[in-house]
This record gives structure tokens, sequence and C-alpha cells, in this order.
């Protein structure tokens, strides 16, 4: 008998958190799956997972731009009845990841209701970017010798001077730093490391 979806959503959380993904990562897929469950309960369509269909991933997105605001989500970006581009193509990386692991493990039969979707296209925004002054000014506002602005200082001249991430800077230890070497060890997104040269005054500012 094959698993309802309900079974394979559990199961396919489960090898992800063996793979080590991230916190965010896991309840991003699974609040989207099981807004996929629910809404398929709700409307008394199919539940096992190999009875899937493409119409079933094509009609989803079209009742999450009509349903209501979730609980402590931000205003919509976008006319009620449309769904922000970069939500749709959350969703459809999240479903496609899933049917990919569900074919992997044999549950569908052969059957990949993602095979005609189309993940949709990036919206091109245009983004305006601070100034050098602008920036100066700012971490001028930080040079300052309570903790806290001092510690904000610290942060946004990372990120400034060495591109660094805000979850990059929020996740270094003291260790990570070899003044000796003027080398930085960084840990990125999906748990990438890199080392980084310390450089643009950073290693006199963190010497301070």
């Amino acid at each position: 008998m094959p698993p309802t979806l309900a079974e394979a959503r559990v199961a396919f959380i489960k090898s992800l958190k063996a793979s080590e993904r991230s916190p965010g990562t896991l309840a991003l897929y699974e609040r989207c799956l099981k807004e996929l469950e629910d809404w398929l309960t709700a409307n008394d369509q199919a539940l096992a997972v190999d009875a899937i269909e493409s119409r079933h991933i094509t009609d989803f997105p079209l009742y999450l731009a009509e349903r209501p605001k979730r609980q402590g989500h931000g205003y919509r970006s976008k006319p009620e009845g449309l769904l922000a581009t970069e939500t749709k193509r959350h969703y459809h990386r999240v479903m496609s990841s899933f049917f990919n692991w569900c074919q992997r493990e044999g549950l569908l039969n052969g059957h990949m209701p993602m095979r005609n979707i189309k993940k949709p296209r990036p919206e091109h925004k245009e983004i305006r970017t601070l100034s050098d002054q602008e920036v100066k000014r700012f971490l001028d506002l930080l040079h300052q010798p309570e903790a806290k602005k001092r510690t904000l200082y610290v942060a946004f001249s990372l990120m400034y001077k060495l591109g660094l991430r805000i979850s990059e800077v929020c996740n270094l230890r003291l260790s990570d730093l070899n003044l000796e070497t003027g080398r930085l060890f960084v840990q990125g997104k999906g748990k990438k490391e890199r080392e980084l040269p310390i450089r643009n005054g950073v290693d006199k500012m963190l010497e301070a």
C-alpha cells in the first residue's frame, strides 16, 4: 500500500535532518508540505503520495493566493489574489525536492507530478545600494565606546569590508580569527567553509 502524503512528509523531513539541513530550511519544508497536505484534506482530494497529480500542484498556489494572511506574517507585497514570485519559487523548490526524493525512494511508481511544472522566473528588481559616503556615515554613528554600538560597528564593518552575510557574522567565534596569519575562518550558507584574508583595516579594528 503506497504511503500517504503525511507519512512521506515525515520520512522526507527525517532525511533532511539526517543530512544536517539548517533549522530554517527544515521549518520551510515542513510548513509548505503541511499546507499542501491540509489543503488536499480539506478538499477531499488524493492523499496517497503516488496519487498526487500535476493539477494538484498547479491549483495549490491559487489557494495560497486567496487564503487569509497567516498570523505573524508580514503584509503582502502583492494585491489580494496574487502570490509574490519569490513565494512561488519557494514552494516550487520545496515540491520539487520532495517529489524527487519520493521518486528516488520508489514511492511514485514512475509518476512525477512536477515533471511539466516550470519554476517561476525571478523578478528583476533594481536594488538601491548605499554609497561609500553613506556607509561611512552609518559606521561612524556606531563607532562609539558603548559595548552594544561597538558590537554593531564590528559586525557591520565585517559585512561591508569582507562581504560576509549576517548569518556568517553571527556564527563567528573568537577561535575563527587568526591575527598572526591575518586570516578569518568563516562557515557560510549550507555549512560551507572558507578562509578569508583580513584586509581593509579590519585587522586593526579587531585588534583594538
